[in-house]
């Protein structure tokens, strides 16, 4: 058995890693970034959600393990409608509690930088006791697990909702229903990450995953060789479509007191993209324009702007529209990923 570290070194070891990528995602904020006091607050808020979570989980997996026989299917139960859905919400209650009513809270990028701070502080603390109860039972290996994979899927999950709810603030128009779409998404794939984590559920991925190794190159590999694979390959699609959100949120929601980013709908997944953009940058569509194009709008107030205005006329910002004005699009020809 592996001797367990002393407590302040597992403290270290689990606040480290959470500062240093609260550090990094923070300075993806460069262009109107938050005051720093209030990302920590949303960050130490994710922290204090951890109890509240535990008790939840706690008495919801007992419940179903109650009614429930033991199996695959009893864990398919207890992470996507358990775990997933009791930790997705208790992140994203912390942050609704903690910094919505903010007035500094103004921009769809906000909502993400303020969701991905909850979700660190949330990641810290369960790493901590991860590594205080687990450590002489796997070794180093929990840790870099956890500071690899789980911390960054937190990350993840919770940016889904942390976009909606940024897109909420500025659009109440969508209000509540982006809001419980981003909470419904990031409860599934929570749940899907937590269930290809469990030896049963992986055993029989990479078998699968053998067997079509076998059938288009004729060879097997050892199970412990492809065991990474899967949840590597999930974090890889995660890392893309978060990079893709960061990149739309800081381009299209461009605000400040004096000027703000001229807008346009993407007709294709209805998301606000900089009107100069050729390809969305959330869903990838091209943007092409066909007959008269639609009206311009204001990327702080969504008032209609027509080609060549210097301000707005409803809120009196000077409107930034790149080195070129384009027509405004009609709708997509066809979906490109970049």
């Amino acid at each position: 058995m592996i001797d367990k570290p002393h407590v302040i070194t597992i403290l270290v070891l689990a606040l480290v890693p959470g500062l240093f990528w609260l550090w990094y995602f923070y300075r993806k904020d460069n262009l109107q970034p938050e005051p720093k006091r209030y990302v920590i607050r949303a960050f130490v808020a994710g922290m204090i959600a951890v109890l509240p979570a535990s008790l939840l989980e706690v008495a919801g997996a007992s419940a179903m393990r109650h009614f429930i026989a033991p199996g695959l299917w009893q864990l398919f139960i207890i992470f996507f409608l358990v775990v997933g859905p009791v930790e997705e919400f208790m992140k994203y209650a912390a942050v609704r509690l903690s910094v919505w009513r903010l007035p500094e809270f103004d921009e769809v990028m906000d909502g993400l930088i303020y969701g991905i701070a909850g979700a660190l502080g949330f990641a810290t603390v369960e790493n901590f006791l991860y590594y205080q109860n687990y450590f002489q039972q796997y070794g180093w290996q929990i840790i870099i697990q956890r500071n690899l994979f789980s911390t960054l899927g937190h990350v993840y999950f919770s940016a889904l909702w942390g976009y909606a709810l940024g897109v909420a603030r500025l659009d109440p128009g969508r209000g509540s229903g982006i809001i419980w779409r981003g909470l419904i998404a990031a409860a599934f794939l929570h749940g899907l990450y937590d269930i290809l984590l469990q030896p049963e559920t992986m055993h029989v991925l990479l078998n699968i995953l053998n067997q079509l190794l076998a059938i288009m190159v004729g060879t097997h590999l050892k199970l412990e060789t492809l065991s990474v694979f899967p949840i590597i390959i999930l974090l890889v699609l995660m890392g893309i479509h978060l990079h893709r959100r960061l990149s739309s949120a800081r381009l299209a929601y461009f605000d400040n007191d004096s000027l703000t980013t001229v807008v346009k709908h993407c007709l294709y997944c209805t998301e606000w993209v900089p009107v100069w953009s050729r390809y969305c940058q959330v869903c990838g569509a091209y943007l092409a324009h066909t007959g008269a194009p639609p009206p311009f709008l204001c990327g702080h107030c969504r008032r209609v702007v027509q080609p060549g205005d210097r301000f707005c006329c409803g809120c009196g910002r000077r409107l930034v529209t790149g080195t070129r004005i384009v027509d405004n699009l009609a709708a997509p020809v066809h979906a490109k990923l970049r």
